[in-house]
């Protein structure tokens, strides 16, 4: 409850997201061999960070809070604006006494924890998400339990995975997920057109051809080279890639691109 306080009735970054986002996370831990690598704080963390990443989110892009200048630009330096109010709230919510879940382990544990939720929230800031896929194709497919550098950015790559993950469920899940956050992006363009600030993304969610291009795009672009590596690593993780792969030639067939 004291989280779900605080996601807003918006079209895309909401509790319904959040929970197919912690879904996932979870679907991994029990579905893969990854539990041989990540420690049970790294388990714990994952979790946590997937139920909270998007704690207060409202509906805008960092660039929309830059441009805007908005207050929380203006705490977090226009860096990771959301994504670093995310944490700050995540941590607020933990130092409740009802949400204390981790007041009981020892200051070093609590220290290991705070880091990997704050740099896995950090790490789905769609900035990174270029760099962050190159180092993880650069990785080796075998991570050592020992390596806390392993297992820190297995951890970053799971939640990120997760966080763009509907495009890995079925193909009915994936439309419909993308037709909101165009509806998200559609509303933030009409504000910033309202406020005279740099249009950041506009789509017409109205317009069946412009979306299909523009998932088709993302999954090309964004989606299937993380999502490609990570059944490499883990290849238990097959189906998801395969279903990929399908709502990938839905969305091309939509367009009239399924030649590929």
């Amino acid at each position: 409850t004291a989280v779900a306080s605080h996601y807003h009735n918006i079209p895309y970054h909401n509790l319904n997201h959040v929970v197919h986002v912690l879904h996932g996370a979870w679907m991994v831990l029990q579905t893969t061999s990854v539990c041989d690598v990540l420690s049970h704080e790294d388990q714990l963390g994952l979790l946590l960070a997937a139920l909270c990443h998007d704690l207060d989110h409202d509906g805008h892009s960092n660039s929309f809070h830059v441009n805007s200048q908005s207050e929380l630009a203006r705490i977090y330096n226009d860096v990771s604006v959301m994504e670093n109010h995310h944490c700050a709230m995540t941590f607020e919510i933990l130092r409740k006494k009802d949400c204390a879940l981790l007041d009981d382990l020892s200051p070093d544990v609590k220290r290991r924890m705070r880091k990997t939720i704050v740099n896995a929230i950090l790490s789905t800031d769609m900035s990174h998400h270029y760099t962050q896929t190159q180092e993880f194709k650069k990785h080796s497919t075998v991570y050592d339990k020992d390596n806390e550098l392993d297992r820190q950015l297995l951890v970053k790559v799971l939640l990120h995975c997760s966080d763009i993950g509907t495009a890995v469920r079925p193909f009915h899940v994936n439309d419909i997920m993308s037709k909101r956050v165009h509806r998200e992006f559609q509303a933030q363009a009409h504000e910033e057109i309202r406020m005279g600030l740099p249009i950041t993304f506009s789509v017409d969610p109205n317009d069946p051809l412009v979306c299909a291009q523009v998932e088709l795009n993302f999954l090309d672009y964004v989606v299937s080279p993380l999502w490609e590596r990570l059944g490499e690593v883990l290849p238990e993780l097959e189906p998801c890639v395969q279903r990929l792969r399908v709502n990938r030639q839905r969305y091309a067939q939509l367009t009239g691109k399924d030649n590929k």
